[in-house]
């Protein structure tokens, strides 16, 4: 279900070819979904996320579309309250609209964290748990593990991080089981196989750590093994967890990873 909300913003509009998800036409039309934020080319990528996620909502006013919606008002603020810090010297005006920018961005993402606080939706339970440390969205999260609302990588993720430190063996099942629920040319969270990399070396298990530290090298586009210290291996086995690797890289990019059992 993850990608029908997304994708939903290039069906507003019928066939337009999806000329209505772009930022132009978006803030032609509506423009009070960009006027509150900079325009002075800082933070662009984090602003058009936040004025399509904006557009979507308007489109459909569902919990998993505030979600984004918040995600994308986070990392924006993220970006603008840098940028603000960084280029204290530039002319006031143009730091004026980064300021005012990130106190629209601020405003809105405060109310809509009040909005969502009794909502149950599975994202949003995440959100206020990790965010405000609420204890009654973390049992209502925990006590959805196993059901279809949580089969979602970003899900299992936070599942994993809550049993890293309890229970390491059920951290790296769920990761694995996170790997495996990545539909073909799904961009891959590179957390994951991090994490199992970590996981893999507290256990001790060096050669599973290596691998997945071969796997994460290859999702960012590295080539080639690269060092590893803290592991002796030998260049048979170094060879043969490499050909590993590229298998699990390519059944990754093809949404087809299953864990060995």
């Amino acid at each position: 279900m993850r990608q029908i909300w997304i994708a939903m913003g290039c069906m507003v509009g019928l066939l337009g070819g999806c000329n209505e998800d772009r930022i132009a036409s978006i803030c032609e039309k509506n423009p009070e979904l960009c006027a509150d934020l900079n325009d002075d080319g800082y933070c662009r990528l984090e602003r058009s996320n936040v004025i399509r996620n904006r557009y979507y909502h308007l489109q459909d006013n569902s919990d998993i579309g505030l979600y984004h919606l918040m995600k994308s008002l986070e990392t924006y603020l993220v970006c603008i309250e840098k940028t603000t810090l960084i280029e204290y010297s530039e002319r006031k005006e143009r730091k004026n609209n980064r300021v005012e920018g990130m106190v629209a961005a601020r405003r809105q993402l405060e109310s809509l964290d009040v909005q969502t606080r009794n909502s149950h939706e599975p994202h949003l339970l995440l959100w206020h748990w990790t965010n405000n440390g609420s204890q009654e969205a973390k049992e209502a999260f925990l006590k959805r593990q196993g059901s279809p609302q949580l089969e979602e990588p970003e899900l299992q993720l936070a599942l994993a991080n809550h049993y890293r430190t309890i229970d390491t063996t059920k951290s790296i099942q769920i990761l694995h089981h996170a790997l495996s629920l990545y539909q073909a040319e799904e961009e891959v969270d590179i957390m994951i196989p991090t994490a199992l990399t970590s996981l893999y070396m507290k256990q001790q298990a060096y050669p599973q750590a290596y691998l997945w530290a071969l796997v994460t090298n290859q999702l960012q586009g590295n080539k080639g093994g690269g060092k590893s210290p803290y592991i002796q291996l030998t260049e048979q086995q170094k060879e043969a967890l490499e050909k590993q690797a590229e298998q699990i890289v390519e059944q990754l990019h093809e949404g087809k990873y299953q864990p060995s059992r």
